[in-house]
């Protein structure tokens, strides 16, 4: 679902203002932001004894390949 999708039904729903919707919504993207952002350093920090020029080249290969759904 969409975010605007979830603040319009979150309108609905809590009978919220818009400013205390945004709120709510600038919340959650900092908090999805701060997840990936612990997943990412878990992945960069499982590759000790890599140097930096590898995992970054290794990370430029993925980009290239792009995701494979």
């Amino acid at each position: 679902m969409t975010m605007g999708l979830k603040i319009h039904r979150m309108l609905r729903e809590d009978e919220k203002t818009p400013e205390e919707l945004e709120e709510e919504a600038r919340r959650r993207k900092e908090m999805s932001d701060s997840i990936l952002e612990i997943i990412y350093n878990k992945i960069i920090s499982g590759r000790k004894g890599h140097s930096k020029a590898e995992i970054l080249k290794r990370e430029d290969e993925d980009d290239e390949e792009g995701w494979d759904d």
